[in-house]
């Protein structure tokens, strides 16, 4: 099924752009270089918004600005969390296939068999042995919830407008509110900043809103929690880049029976659906 495809593409493209982030995020901090990224996407999709938005209803406007939020919410608890206690707050962050699988049954009446449970089990049991360190963090479970809400939102009215207007109206929303955040600071970057990052960071624009657009495609053509789930494959990839790429090899045989759990929750997934 190409929606498959679509979430494993959307989960390995994830990986390689953020995966350039850390050494590009700037004096301005985590907050204005995320904004600055979803202003870059918002803008790049806008044509196909404004396109579809005179058929758009109301109600379709509200839940997906609604989403658009939410999933900016979690990028700022993650990022306090970070601040706090990253691993912790990273292995949590990342359990939110869990609650969109239990909400997707609830809510949207997908199918909760057991077959899904094991690759579910599989894929966040592997998480946690990647990343988890034994600690805590609301701020990376908070971070998991806003998250998980925020894709359910998406699937109840993506088939409304299709994929690419409602990345265009979420990223829009979720960009007014990083910014908002942004300009509580104490320093808050100027205009000029921000025209000067979004050139600066063109090139990973383009590959988040490739990663983007995979993602919001998969989600209108599958079911959303197996979408989830396959879109872990980004922690997959993000080992093995620290592993080979930067040589980040502390405790690599533990963290590969994460790594391990993840692959075969994803395969498991992949043959069950497929």
């Amino acid at each position: 099924m190409n929606w498959i495809f679509l979430a494993l593409a959307s989960g390995v493209l994830n990986a390689l752009w953020t995966s350039q982030v850390k050494p590009r995020v700037g004096p301005g901090g985590p907050l204005f270089f995320s904004a600055v990224i979803r202003w870059g996407v918002a803008l790049l999709l806008l044509p196909w918004g404004i396109l579809r938005a005179p058929h758009l209803s109301a109600h379709w406007w509200t839940i997906t600005s609604l989403s658009g939020i939410l999933e900016s919410l979690s990028l700022f608890l993650a990022v306090r969390g970070y601040q706090k206690d990253y691993y912790a707050t990273y292995s949590l962050s990342n359990i939110n296939p869990l609650f969109v699988v239990l909400l997707a049954a609830l809510f949207l009446q997908e199918p909760l068999g057991p077959s899904l449970l094991v690759g579910m089990a599989l894929i966040i049991g592997g998480v946690l042995i990647l990343y988890y360190r034994g600690h805590f963090s609301i701020w990376g479970l908070g971070a998991a919830l806003s998250v998980s809400a925020s894709k359910i939102l998406s699937k109840m009215v993506i088939q409304e407008s299709g994929p690419w207007a409602q990345a265009s109206v979420a990223f829009l929303a979720g960009a007014l509110f990083l910014t908002l955040l942004t300009a509580l600071d104490k320093k808050p970057p100027a205009a000029k900043d921000w025209l000067k990052k979004l050139w600066k960071e063109k090139v990973l624009v383009v590959g988040s809103t490739l990663t983007t657009l995979c993602f919001f495609a998969a989600v209108a053509r599958g079911p959303i929690g197996p979408v989830t789930l396959l879109s872990r494959v980004n922690l997959l990839v993000g080992f093995g880049l620290s592993y080979f790429g930067l040589q980040e090899r502390k405790n690599w045989k533990g963290r590969a029976f994460g790594a391990l759990g993840i692959l075969a929750g994803i395969t498991w997934v992949i043959l069950k659906q497929g």
